[in-house]
């Protein structure tokens, strides 16, 4: 029986010592994932930011230059200046959008928002040096449509961007969900590799205890 126990013993060792280097591994596998969730968490807070607030920021500068352009239109003395100065404006501000993460839908409506606008100027240029005021004011009908085509081309691109934000935002929640859970799987390894380590401890305070017995046992059968 003593030596069935010693065996007994020994396996129930090799058993606890391999649970706790499995805990320990998968220990070291969850903190890897907490890492890259937050890895992952970082770059879509960083996309949110560059490619969906910044580029919301620009549409909607974009938005008030064109409708001021319409609205001075009416103005003839004032056009010409402020024009001119708008047209550089808007296209840096079309450069600082195209350098964010543009998706397939963003970059068709971006083709299209680029044409108008060269459009609009090429209207612009036969307003300002066109005298005849019947040719002016049919220019000025067709410029004020290019206008308005601008402007819902911008529209479009907005609602683009609350789309794209939303599908971030809620993309942000699983992770941060997924981080949750792997936190809690991983405090649960930690009590369980506590309870191990306690269990171990205690084995080999009571295992001294038994091996006195032995001598004892055989003096007594002895005599």
């Amino acid at each position: 029986m003593r030596w069935k126990d010693m065996f007994s013993e020994k396996g129930n060792r090799r058993l606890l010592l391999g649970s706790i280097i499995m805990i320990i591994v998968m220990m070291v596998m969850i903190r890897q994932m907490n890492k890259n969730h937050f890895s992952e968490l970082q770059e879509t807070i960083t996309s949110i930011y560059e490619n969906r607030l910044l580029a919301k920021d620009y549409i909607f500068e974009l938005s008030k230059k064109i409708y001021s352009k319409k609205i001075i239109a009416q103005f003839e003395n004032e056009f010409l200046e402020q024009s001119i100065q708008m047209n550089d404006s808007i296209q840096q501000l079309i450069k600082s959008y195209e350098n964010t993460e543009l998706t397939k839908d963003e970059e068709l409506l971006l083709v299209t928002l680029k044409d108008n606008i060269r459009m609009s100027e090429q209207y612009e240029n036969k307003f300002l040096h066109n005298p005849e005021p019947p040719q002016r004011e049919i220019i000025a009908d067709g410029l004020t449509k290019k206008y308005d085509l601008i402007l819902s081309d911008l529209g479009k691109l907005s609602e683009i961007q609350l789309s794209e934000g939303k599908k971030l935002l809620d993309n942000s929640y699983v992770i941060v969900g997924s981080s949750n859970n792997t936190s809690h799987l991983e405090i649960a390894m930690t009590i369980v590799f506590l309870l191990l380590v306690i269990k171990i401890i205690k084995d080999e305070k009571t295992q001294p205890e038994d091996k006195s017995q032995f001598p004892v046992r055989n003096f007594e059968q002895a005599n």
